[in-house]
């Protein structure tokens, strides 16, 4: 089977990498370019900016392409375009949704790989419907959560009113002396709260 080399710039072709005609090589931020565009961004200088990304491009950095640097940058650009079209990952994945996620992913690398375009984003849509089911469930999940604690909170906060209620009550009652029970609960209602407080801000944050 033919492979197809196209130069980023002038979109030159070579179907045979290894023929004699043509020589192309392949930049670190992966563009290729053919030997006459190479020449002409060169000239006297050692490096250029790729017309494409207008990144640095050094002359001694340029990896000539073979059939081999061309399976290898087909196999990058898969990997782009599985990890772009997969990009919608639930962040808590259990360990063992991980292992499925990721044997799932190395499948749709070879689909892209072989050529399998329809299959491909065939296996692209199931996923992205699953993700968003899971991101639905999670969210349930998490105001489910964040609601259990406001209403801790909410009880928290009339106990604590009910406290306060009873130490006016025992202050005025023995004329300003506060009893060491009344002071211990304060405190102790006092620390919950805050603990509640901090808790329920770090799992929204």
């Amino acid at each position: 089977m033919e492979v197809e080399a196209i130069c980023d710039n002038c979109s030159n072709k070579n179907l045979q990498l290894l023929g004699a005609n043509k020589e192309f090589f392949l930049a670190k931020c992966d563009h290729v370019f053919c030997g006459e565009c190479v020449k002409k961004f060169i000239e006297n200088n050692t490096h250029f900016l790729c017309p494409k990304c207008g990144k640095a491009v050094r002359q001694q950095d340029l990896l000539k392409e073979t059939k081999e640097v061309h399976e290898m940058k087909k196999i990058k650009d898969a990997r782009k375009e599985v990890f772009s079209a997969l990009n919608a990952i639930v962040p808590d994945y259990s360990s063992k949704e991980a292992k499925q996620y990721n044997l799932m992913r190395e499948d749709y690398l070879i689909q892209v790989i072989n050529g399998n375009r329809e299959e491909f984003n065939r296996k692209v849509s199931q996923s992205q419907d699953m993700d968003r089911w899971l991101m639905g469930k999670n969210a349930a999940k998490q105001n489910d959560y964040v609601n259990k604690l406001m209403r801790l909170i909410d009880e928290e906060k009339k106990k604590k009113k009910r406290m306060n209620e009873e130490y006016e009550k025992k202050r005025h009652g023995k004329k300003g002396v506060l009893t060491e029970t009344v002071v211990k609960d304060y405190k102790n209602l006092f620390y919950d709260y805050i603990l509640l407080h901090y808790t329920c801000c770090f799992h929204n944050g």
